[in-house]
């Protein structure tokens, strides 16, 4: 369940900057060794050495929204404690170790901070595939071609009114007959939703047998196989996500290094180089929160709050 991210670019000046995990709390690591597992070589992989290693293991994992508070901390500590911190330059602030992933409809990114916490995290535009764009291109034909019949049928319209009221009265049932077929209606209806919830009652028995369950279990072997001949697969739209993620690097390392990106740490703006911009610590604190509000009883008036919210933002 969820939605997975997408690996789609680490540049090349920073897909080499080596981790030093000696540094690094021993809580985060423990954490980030969920990622760990090798499914492919049903295996445990080391920590990860380089920045490139480290996004390998999120790539195909749910990893963008789902920022929890471990996650968020493990980062941030990698940040701080991993990541040599690098000194200003006469030609502008350094831009840390990053990389770019594909989740639901946008490319996203992580920029490190080495040396401190601020690291910070940003989203493109929604993309458009060809696909859609042909989708989009056939519906606003269909549109037009719909707008002008429905101009001849209003004429048609004002021309058969008077006929129409005439035939109404002519085919008008009394209200008793008119109530009688409702309520049949209903109660049909009623006995059908009841037969179709006894048939999903069923499913969900069969479901939970044992034999179902070892059938699943005996599948899995094929779904991992299928699995790794996808690999290779690219997904519609990847080389353009790729190429999306190289040209938006060029723009964000030029205001990084103005300094621009103070901006986004303060509070004082939600882009960054033209995307979507915020700082990992703003994650955190929107995971706590909502990791607090999960703690309380339904009926509390604090719980029914965030979940009206979270059901009207998404």
């Amino acid at each position: 369940m969820g939605d997975p991210s997408y690996l789609r670019y680490v540049p090349p000046s920073v897909a080499n900057v080596p981790i030093d995990w000696s540094r690094v709390p021993e809580a985060s690591k423990e954490h980030l060794l969920l990622w760990a597992y090798d499914w492919k070589k049903q295996e445990n992989r080391p920590l990860p050495e380089t920045i490139a290693d480290l996004a390998k293991w999120f790539d195909k994992s749910k990893f963008f929204g789902y920022f929890e508070p471990k996650l968020c901390t493990a980062i941030m500590d990698i940040s701080e404690f991993g990541l040599k911190a690098v000194m200003p330059k006469d030609l502008g602030i350094p831009v840390g170790p990053r990389f770019y992933m594909k989740y639901l409809e946008q490319v996203w990114y992580l920029l490190f901070s080495p040396g401190d916490r601020d690291c910070m995290v940003g989203y493109s535009h929604d993309i458009i595939t060809e696909e859609e764009e042909d989708e989009n291109t056939d519906d606003g034909e269909y549109k037009e071609e719909v707008d002008d019949e429905d101009e001849n049928m209003d004429e048609d319209d004002d021309e058969d009114m008077e006929s129409d009221d005439e035939e109404d009265k002519e085919d008008e049932v009394t209200q008793d007959e008119a109530d009688k077929e409702v309520k049949g209606l209903v109660e049909e209806e009623k006995e059908q939703k009841e037969k179709v919830k006894g048939d999903e009652e069923g499913d969900e028995d069969k479901h939970d047998k044992g034999p179902y369950q070892e059938e699943e279990k005996d599948d899995e072997k094929d779904m991992e196989d299928q699995a790794d001949e996808d690999e290779d697969d690219e997904e519609p739209g990847a080389a353009k996500e790729v190429v999306l993620a190289q040209e938006f690097d060029v723009v964000l390392e030029q205001d990084v290094s103005r300094g621009n990106a103070i901006f986004v740490i303060a509070g004082g703006s939600k882009k960054l180089a033209g995307w979507s911009a915020s700082t990992l610590n703003d994650s955190l604190r929107v995971a706590q929160y909502a990791q607090a509000m999960m703690t309380l009883p339904t009926s509390h008036p604090a719980f029914s709050t965030f979940m009206s919210t979270m059901l009207r933002r998404y």
